[in-house]
């Protein structure tokens, strides 16, 4: 009864306790291997009037895309085509599909409307000096849209850091958002990458890599020198 109730924090709340790998408890290994079972709730709330519960229902399912993939897609795809959607549907269905998103997958691009783009994008890294574990990199994102209309691209981040073995260097990706890219312009945005350190695996000296991908193609590469104080 708690997804009826008036208040939309007790709603998010029911979606958030019974999240597949939520924050609020410990992974529910029953919702992991058969996340249709959570159906009966998400299905009514990805068409709920407050955008606080439907960022919830995107989170569980962008949760279940994580093991489930073709069940988030086709929750997504069937969502998507509903005659009668949600305020927030494409809101929700975007954030239950970043994952996938991140990671180039063709299927979610699609099922988003993110089509192949023709663009011309340039990296530049705006921090000066050696970077060092632990700070900020500031670089710019400059991108012309070549194509004949306005666009809208995913906008993921790579960052690439030295490994202790040389053949497998660390990677992290980030999901930054959606850009609308107008026809025949030139759009420049800036972006803010953390270098993280960690005790057990610190981070080495070397040449990195940042990495800028526009609906699954690489677009974008800068580099940087990473240097331990």
């Amino acid at each position: 009864p708690w997804r009826k109730d008036p208040s939309p924090r007790v709603r998010r709340a029911v979606v958030e306790a019974l999240r597949p790998r939520g924050v609020w408890v410990k992974h529910l290994r029953w919702a992991v291997e058969s996340p249709a079972l959570l159906l009966p709730l998400l299905n009514p709330l990805q068409r709920d009037p407050s955008r606080l519960v439907c960022n919830a229902v995107g989170n569980s399912l962008n949760d279940a895309s994580k093991v489930r993939p073709e069940f988030a897609l086709e929750v997504a795809r069937r969502w998507m085509e509903e005659d009668q959607q949600g305020p927030w549907t494409r809101h929700v269905v975007d954030k239950g599909l970043r994952t996938l998103v991140k990671f180039g997958d063709a299927r979610a691009m699609e099922i988003l409307g993110l089509e192949e783009l023709k663009v011309e994008a340039v990296a530049r890294l705006k921090s000066v000096g050696p970077v060092a574990p632990n700070s900020n990199l500031d670089l710019e994102l400059e991108v012309r849209n070549l194509g004949q209309q306005e666009t809208r691209a995913a906008l993921v981040c790579e960052l690439e850091t030295t490994g202790k073995n040389p053949s497998r260097p660390r990677r992290r990706r980030r999901r930054l958002g959606s850009l609308l890219l107008p026809m025949g312009e030139s759009c420049v945005f800036r972006v803010r990458e953390r270098v993280y350190d960690k005790k057990n695996t610190p981070l080495l000296d070397g040449v990195g890599h940042v990495r800028f991908f526009l609906n699954g193609k690489e677009e974008a590469e800068a580099l940087f020198e990473l240097k331990r104080v």
